[in-house]
């Protein structure tokens, strides 16, 4: 997505379908914007970006692993939101405070942490249903490495948590969980 006509991060990242290519927006009051993948260029996305209608005040969009929703933050990070290409509507999907979402590679669920609370809860939303589900409370994992916007978490290929602590140099680990 671009935001202002700007790409935030001046990454491209590739949809699955290749519909589009999205590049992360920002909580600016410019809607998020997408473009055809066939220049893979971000230096004129006003003559071909698309602007999604209502995603104005909407950031940190992500693809679904098929392409076809998009997931943001409202820049209140009061909730999720989700674009469904079909229709080009939003929905909302969970009134949560999120922090990097991420999409599981199935796209049955999406990921993320609150670094609004002090004990850094990380959880998961189902998408068939939108239930919020408690993971693990990452602040028993000892102290986490802040950056920008708070304390990062993501997800590995194989699904599995990763998280940054910071033991006064910088590790990365994988926390493997066993699903009930």
């Amino acid at each position: 997505m671009f935001t202002a006509g700007r790409s935030s991060s001046g990454r491209i990242h590739s949809a699955a379908t290749g519909r589009y290519i999205p590049a992360p927006g920002m909580s600016s009051p410019s809607p998020i914007r997408t473009a055809p993948p066939a220049t893979g260029r971000t230096s004129r996305p006003k003559s071909r970006a698309i602007a999604l209608a209502d995603s104005a005040r909407l950031y940190s969009p992500r693809w679904s692993p098929d392409g076809r929703y998009l997931v943001a933050l409202t820049a209140d990070y009061q909730k999720l939101v989700l674009y469904d290409f079909s229709p080009r509507k939003w929905e909302d999907v969970a009134q949560v405070q999120p922090s990097y979402p991420n999409w599981s590679k199935d796209g049955r669920y999406i990921y993320f942490n609150n670094a609004f609370e002090r004990n850094l809860p990380f959880n998961r939303i189902r998408m068939s249903d939108h239930k919020v589900e408690y993971l693990v409370n990452l602040g028993d994992y000892g102290r986490l490495a802040i950056g920008r916007f708070g304390w990062w978490t993501g997800l590995a290929p194989d699904d599995s948590l990763l998280a940054i602590r910071d033991i006064r140099v910088q590790e990365i680990y994988a926390l493997n969980r066993e699903a009930p």
